[in-house]
Formats: structure tokens, C-alpha cells, sequence
């Protein structure tokens, strides 16, 4: 097998264009989006403290370097289009590669949707309310204004539009943002470096003040380094136009990690070295830090470089979901259609299908928009876990079995993948953390899809390869009962509690007791039978699929029956007609043998 890629692959037609620099350029710019920017005062500092915060992303940064080296041996061992898609179809076969890419697909447009969205989130801090104008509504707590749409739509479709001008204009455009983001963050922090006073006395306590043991401060942030650093693969998805040996592949991805985590850490103590005098704690926002460091132009540099990060992140997920629809094409799993490539092998139709499913996503309000974010750690999880056992898998086809420390890196993701799928499901029993109530009512409602999308798949599939993997079918199944019991959970415990805070500080009458008890029945039984219709059409697709796959069976059964019939019709015919040729020649040699026989006795 030649592992030294130079854009042979699965698709013949897509040139080599990605260098060593565009490679980290791209792995960078999708980990790195505007959650760098919100989540150093929002989650990191308060949760763990600047030390705190430091440590566990330290220790996430070498679990996820585990995890990108179990991508390099997937990568070396099985070189094509399709990335992590590609590499679990050809280990576990193609339901696996579907289950994958459909939790893949999810993931990654759910990145670029948080990142096009928080363009508002950085219009408000830029510009206050200047672009609140135009129409104006509020989706589920979130008020979306005509004014900050606008910068939100235009750059998916400029994004979009550089992909489609050529995917070497595309990376470079990528990659001038990638540097432009790490030359703001690098100089904001360097003039709030420059500008501290008091050293490390000034900058504590190095753990958050709450009542937290320090080690579970530092697990909560390591907790959330996988959402942290998601993303940081996806070039993997072009691992056939790589103009170098895949070979280097980890070394690249190694590169970046590091890049990324240098960049969180950066932001991270920027608030610290930087605290402006309004703010007594850790719940400082960058972009004020960044003023206190250098006034005005700090709000500019740290504005320019989130806007970089969100830019990163859109060009990113153009070039990583389009090859991943390519390749679903190619394989038949998704319509043909998404196939059609470009003169250098741009694919033209599915980057043109992921600007049409981002444009109505600004219009849905960032509340909604983390419904699809929280199943995409879980997808995120879900396909870790997948390369994991993919390097494994190629570690045990090894006569050598692979190195000890190849073996640990790939039962670490592994175990890493089940653990953290396990944290995210379970609500609030074994972490703090979960998924909300619209998560798991967007996970039932994405396995449900997946179900239709495999359906077609399976129907019109030519080689017969899908439906031998019913594990698969049963497994999202369960998945899908689960999370829609746990949404029905959610929203029942929710409606109670809104019932009773109506009762608290009120004389409670009968006749307002009978409304509220009627308010929450009507509730109740709206969501149950939501739930009841997900389950039941869910089961009712399993149910086709098997008698599907059962018909299928009967018919291979028929079909072989007859062959064997007809190959048994065959050998009698042919017994049938030669046997007068074969019985003449034998009659006359028995014939000659007599004659000879009774001449000799005449002698």
C-alpha cells in the first residue's frame, strides 16, 4: 500500500494542493472558534481559576495529541477521500461509516453554524444596538433583528463563494485569517504582559474562591477540552489532496494542538494580567480586558481576531463537510448529485447544499442554534471513539501487533469516547453537566433523520453491502428512546417547577390550583405525544428495514434455488444429448473387442 499521497485516492479526479503550512492553517482555524473568545470568562476562569484553568488544559492538550495520533495511523494505514468517514467504512464496513458520518456531518455544521451565529455576539460588543433594526421577533428567549442577520448570511456566502472560486484561492484566504487571529490574540496578551503591575501576587488566587476541591476545578475544564479543540481533524477529511506524504500527518496535527492551546491560554489569562476596575472576579469579558491593555485599538485587534476565528471556522467546514458529502456520494450513500466536482476537483454541489442549509440558521436565534452544538459533542465523542478503535483494529491486522505505546493511545480514545458519551447522555447524575432539554429532543430528531436517510441508502443501495450490520439499527434505536424519554423528563420537570413558582407568594385558590394542574396536563400530554410519534415512526422504520432486508433474503433464496434448478436442468440435457455420441463409439469398441476375441479362438 503506498501511504506517500500525492492526490491518488478515491476520487482521481481532486489535485493535490494542501502544503505543510495550509494543513496546520486549517486543523488550527477549525479548533479555534469564537468559544476562545467567550468561554476564558465564562466558563474557564470562573470554573477553575487561571491555574486551574492552565492545568487542565495542559493535560486536555495531550489527550487530544493521543487522539491525533490515533488519526495519523488510521490515516497511514488507510489513505483516501472521506477522512474519518473513509477510514471506519473500510475497517468496520459500511453501516459503521454511515452511523459515523452521519453524527460527522452534524458536528461540523454545527461549528460552522455557532461561529456564523456569535457574529452577533461580537456586532453587540463592537457596536451596541447600532445593528438592531429591521424586523424584529424573539426565538425561545433570543431576540434576532434584520440588522444582525445580515453580517451573519454574508459570510456564509462569502465564504462560500471563495470555496467555489478554487480551493487553492479558498486556503489561501484561510489561512491569512488563521495568522491574522494569532497575531491578534499574541498582541493583545503581550501589551497586557507588558502592562501588569504587581506580578503573581497581583494575579490570584490561581484556583476559582468557590467551595470546589481543586482537583474537580481542574476535571470541569478538562472536561470540556474535547468541545475545546473539535474540529482540529477535520483536514484529515482531505487527506487525498495533502501535496506531501500522509506520513507527516501527525507531526502537522501536533503542530496545531499546540498552536491552539497556546492561543486558549493566552486568552485565558489575558482577563488576569489585564482586570479592568469595574470587575471584582473572574467573569471578565476578553473584549474588556483587551481595552484595558490597549484602549481603544485592544477592542479593534481582539475583534479582528475573533472575527479571523469565526472566518476560520466557515472555510473550514466548507472544505471538510464538502469532501465528507463527497464521499458519501461516491460510496452511494447520499445522492449522486452532491458528487459533481469542479475543474481541480473543487466539489461544487456540496459546498453550494452546505451555504443552502447554513443561510436559515442565523434567523433561528443562538438559543436554538445550541441545541445542534450540544449533540455535536456527543458526535464529536462518537467518532473519536470510532478512529480509536479503527487504529486498533489496524495495530491487530500488524504481525508485530504495533508498539505498546500505539496500543494504549488507541484503548485511551476508545475508553475517552465511551466515558465522555456516557457523561453527555446521563443528565446531571454522574457530572454537572449534559445535555439541555433541546439537545436530547435534537439527538432523537437526528437519529430519526439518520434512520430516514439510511432507508434510502439501503433501497437503492447497488451491491448489496448495507443490512448486514443490524447491531447499527438497534443501537440508534436505543438512542433514540433514550434521549426522547430524557427530553420528556426535561420538559415535564420544567413545567412543574414553572407551575409551582406561579404558587410562591400568592394566596392559592382553588380555581387557580385547577388552572395550573390544567395547564400542566395540557403540557404533559402535548409532549407525550410529540415523544409517542418519534418512537413509533422510529420503530416503524426499523420494522421496514428488516422486512426489507427479509424479502431481500427470500429472494436470494428463490434466485439460488433456481440457479440450482437450471445448472441441474443443464447437466441432465447435456447427459441427454451427447449420450447417443458417447454410446456408439463404445458399441463399436465392444463390438471390435468380441471380434478380436472370437478370431483369436478361430486361430
Amino acid at each position: 500500500m503506498n501511504n506517500d499521497n500525492s492526490g491518488a485516492g478515491r476520487n482521481s479526479r481532486r489535485k493535490a494542493y494542501l502544503s505543510p503550512l495550509g494543513v496546520v492553517a486549517l486543523s488550527f482555524g477549525y479548533a479555534v472558534g469564537w468559544g476562545a473568545f467567550v468561554m476564558p470568562g465564562t466558563e474557564f476562569l470562573p470554573n477553575a481559576g487561571p491555574i486551574g484553568t492552565i492545568i487542565g488544559l495542559a493535560i486536555g492538550t495531550l489527550a487530544v495529541a493521543v487522539l491525533a495520533f490515533n488519526y495519523h495511523k488510521a490515516a497511514v494505514g488507510i489513505p483516501g477521500t472521506g477522512g474519518s468517514y473513509g477510514f471506519i467504512s473500510a475497517t468496520f464496513g459500511p453501516n459503521h461509516g454511515f452511523l459515523a458520518g452521519w453524527f460527522l456531518f452534524l458536528t461540523y455544521m454545527a461549528i460552522m453554524w455557532a461561529n456564523a451565529t456569535a457574529m452577533v455576539t461580537l456586532e453587540r460588543a463592537l457596536f451596541g444596538d447600532a445593528l438592531k433594526f429591521g424586523f424584529h421577533y424573539t426565538l425561545v428567549g433570543f431576540d434576532v433583528y434584520l440588522g444582525e442577520v445580515l453580517p451573519c448570511l454574508a459570510a456564509i456566502v462569502l465564504c462560500g463563494g471563495a470555496c467555489l472560486a478554487g480551493k487553492r484561492f479558498a486556503i489561501r484566504v484561510h489561512t491569512f485569517f488563521a495568522f491574522a487571529l494569532v497575531a491578534g490574540v499574541a498582541g493583545c496578551f503581550i501589551a497586557a504582559l507588558l502592562k501588569h503591575q504587581g506580578g503573581l501576587a497581583a494575579m490570584g488566587p490561581a484556583f476559582s474562591p468557590g467551595g470546589t476541591p481543586k482537583p474537580i476545578q481542574i476535571l470541569n475544564i478538562l472536561g470540556m477540552v474535547p468541545w475545546a479543540f473539535v474540529g482540529f481533524e477535520a483536514v484529515v477529511q482531505s487527506s487525498d489532496e495533502f501535496r506531501f506524504p500522509v506520513r507527516r500527518t501527525f507531526g502537522l496535527l501536533l503542530a496545531a494542538i499546540v498552536i491552539s492551546a497556546l492561543v486558549y491560554a493566552m486568552l485565558v489569562l489575558l482577563p488576569v494580567l489585564a482586570l479592568p476596575e469595574t470587575y471584582a472576579n473572574y467573569r471578565i469579558p476578553v473584549f474588556q480586558a483587551a481595552e484595558k491593555a490597549l484602549g481603544f485599538w485592544g477592542i479593534a485587534v481582539i475583534g479582528g481576531a475573533m472575527l479571523s476565528a469565526q472566518l476560520t471556522a466557515l472555510f473550514a467546514t466548507y472544505i471538510a463537510v464538502s469532501r465528507l458529502l463527497l464521499a458519501m456520494s461516491e460510496d452511494a450513500m447520499i445522492p449522486k448529485w452532491f458528487s459533481k466536482c469542479g475543474g481541480d476537483g473543487t466539489p461544487v454541489n456540496a459546498i453550494l447544499a452546505v451555504m443552502g442549509i447554513s443561510l436559515p440558521i442565523p434567523f433561528l436565534g443562538r438559543t436554538v442554534i445550541g441545541w445542534p452544538v450540544d449533540v455535536s459533542n456527543l458526535g464529536a465523542a462518537i467518532f473519536y471513539g470510532y478512529i480509536s478503535a479503527v487504529a486498533l483494529a489496524r495495530l491487530k491486522q500488524d504481525p508485530g501487533g504495533g508498539r505498546l505505546a500505539e496500543r494504549a493511545a488507541a484503548v485511551f480514545g476508545v475508553t475517552m469516547s465511551v466515558v465522555f458519551c456516557v457523561l453527555m447522555l446521563v443528565p446531571d447524575y454522574l457530572s454537572g453537566s449534559s445535555l439541555s432539554t433541546g439537545g436530547y429532543l435534537m439527538l432523537a430528531l437526528w437519529c430519526f433523520a439518520g434512520i430516514l436517510m439510511y432507508r434510502y441508502a439501503f433501497v437503492r443501495d447497488p451491491r448489496g453491502r448495507l443490512g448486514k450490520s443490524t447491531l447499527v439499527w438497534i443501537t440508534v434505536l436505543i438512542v433514540i428512546f433514550f434521549s426522547s424519554l430524557m427530553w420528556f423528563r426535561r420538559v415535564v420537570c420544567a413545567s412543574a417547577e414553572s407551575a409551582y413558582r406561579e404558587f410562591v407568594g400568592r394566596t392559592v385558590t382553588e380555581e387557580i390550583a385547577e388552572k395550573s394542574i390544567a395547564a400542566v396536563n395540557s403540557d404533559m400530554l402535548f409532549k407525550s405525544l410529540v415523544e409517542l410519534v418519534i418512537l413509533v415512526a422510529s420503530l416503524g422504520i426499523i420494522v421496514n428495514l428488516f422486512s426489507i432486508l427479509r424479502r431481500r433474503e427470500k429472494n436470494l433464496i428463490v434466485e439460488k434455488l433456481k440457479a440450482e434448478k437450471s445448472a441441474n436442468q443443464s447437466k441432465s440435457y447435456f447427459f441427454s444429448t451427447i449420450s447417443h455420441d458417447i454410446r456408439t463409439p463404445l458399441n463399436a469398441i465392444i463390438g471390435y473387442s468380441q471380434m478380436l476375441k472370437m478370431g483369436f479362438k478361430n486361430e
